[in-house]
């Protein structure tokens, strides 16, 4: 069993692990908000932080991820919750926008090699096959 440690709140909790290693779940934020995380390469970060910041998203629970990143789980977008599909983008894309929070450690990488991420609203939530 490994402790994956928190957002800074007080409890998080992990849903699913792929074959990388990768963990996604949630974790409180020190207002007591629930933020949905990926934990990879012993760091966990709140996936709110690899989205647009213009987006209007705020991710709460991560339940799915696939060997290809993909991450499936909910949150709300216009005061309204909706199923969420993250799939990864990778670093170049994106390397200069400053619409994006996360600023990566030197030596994180990721197996999929990706610094945000691409969202899409799903109709329900499923899982995801790999």
């Amino acid at each position: 069993m490994t402790d994956l440690g928190t957002l800074v709140g007080a409890v998080s909790w992990a849903y699913d692990v792929n074959d990388n290693g990768q963990v996604v779940g949630w974790a409180y934020t020190t207002s007591n908000a629930e933020h949905a995380f990926l934990y990879s390469g012993s760091m966990m970060i709140d996936l709110n932080t690899l989205i647009d910041l213009l987006s209007g998203w705020a991710l709460q629970e991560a339940y799915d991820i696939n060997d290809a990143g993909q991450i499936v789980g909910y949150g709300s977008i216009g005061n309204q919750t909706h199923a969420f599909l993250l799939t990864p983008v990778p670093q170049a894309v994106h390397a200069h926008s400053a619409r994006y929070q996360h600023r990566w450690p030197a030596g994180l990488h990721l197996a999929t090699d990706w610094c945000v991420m691409s969202i899409a609203v799903m109709s329900d939530k499923k899982r995801l096959n790999g």
